[in-house]
């Protein structure tokens, strides 16, 4: 079975993960006809973040527990602690898998680099358990939290059945969908405002468009809906690391190795170092693997320059 989602196939699975081995044809097919004259992309291939109108009321509470370091089995990390707010709800690289960004983080249809889920509340339940992050229980949780009178009335003041562990996921992921990005210079472009971009941006969405960066990122977040291989045209893993198979840590499937969530591109110029192994340091130098390894190009520096112009234009205004 398979659910159509935004012009692509995902298969209908545990994980619902996307045959992005029909999609690398598509790729191929598209770049095998773009050129370098501009053609405007179709209406629905981007559209403008939309401001947070009203929260929910639980989005409070999930605020304070994304800042509480009793979540996690030790009781030394938080959620927060490795999606810091003063670094666009990421953290600098250190080593192994980077730390995706959380911002627009509920407009994403896949989650995690290997896209294992399809669900945000799944995807919390995973960063709440998995040894590799907060390594915690869901029994843990509650006892701990409960132990705390004042948090307790919290959670009675808007759950009936106070302090449990779908109640909390519930409450962080009410959380997270507060962290929205509206009213970029793109989405003002988006809008209507001809002159929100100026002409070393408009030229560099041109090559966005014309050479195939649309291809996987697009959609309201500009990517977080697909899986990708890494490494269409050339080799990008010479000595690959177990984190480095990507999709096929899952599924096993040969075809899926080195796969990975293709990442949003909105806030990119605030999340650097690049790709799931931190390997790209500049937003540049992102620009020039990514045209090689996947669009098998070689960008000249003016290109690249203007990528970079028009990807600057995709940072929002932060959450409040």
């Amino acid at each position: 079975k398979y659910a159509d989602t935004q012009g692509v196939k995902f298969f209908n699975s545990g994980t619902k993960n996307v045959n992005h081995r029909m999609h690398t044809i598509a790729i191929v097919s598209l770049l095998g006809l773009a050129g370098p004259v501009f053609a405007a992309p179709p209406e629905q291939a981007f559209s403008p973040v939309s401001p947070m109108v009203e929260s929910k009321p639980q989005a409070e509470l999930g605020k304070k527990l994304f800042q509480d370091k009793r979540l996690s089995s030790k009781g030394n990390v938080s959620c927060q602690s490795c999606h810091n707010p003063s670094h666009a709800y990421s953290q600098p690289y250190v080593s192994g898998l980077d730390t995706p960004s959380l911002l627009n983080v509920s407009m994403m249809n896949l989650f995690f680099w290997n896209g294992r889920t399809s669900s945000l509340k799944e995807a919390i339940k995973d960063n709440l358990s998995s040894p590799n992050m907060l390594g915690n229980n869901p029994n843990q949780i509650e006892k701990t939290l409960k132990e705390d009178a004042e948090l307790s009335a919290l959670f009675e003041a808007h759950y009936q059945d106070g302090v449990s562990f779908d109640n909390v996921v519930d409450s962080l992921k009410a959380y997270l969908e507060t962290l929205t990005t509206p009213n970029a210079k793109f989405d003002q472009y988006l809008k209507g405002n001809a002159k929100a971009l100026n002409q070393t941006e408009l030229k560099g969405y041109q090559l966005f468009v014309s050479y195939g960066c649309i291809s996987c990122h697009q959609g309201k977040n500009m990517g977080g809906n697909i899986t990708e291989k890494m490494g269409i045209y050339d080799n990008y893993f010479l000595n690959p690391a177990p984190y480095d198979l990507g999709l096929y840590q899952i599924t096993k499937d040969e075809g899926d190795k080195y796969a990975f969530r293709v990442p949003s591109l909105r806030n990119v110029a605030l999340t650097a170092p690049y790709f799931h192994d931190g390997s790209a340091k500049t937003l540049e130098a992102a620009i020039k693997q990514m045209a090689h390894y996947q669009l098998n190009r070689d960008l000249r520096d003016d290109e690249i320059q203007q990528l970079a112009a028009f990807l600057k234009t995709l940072t929002g205004e932060a959450p409040k």
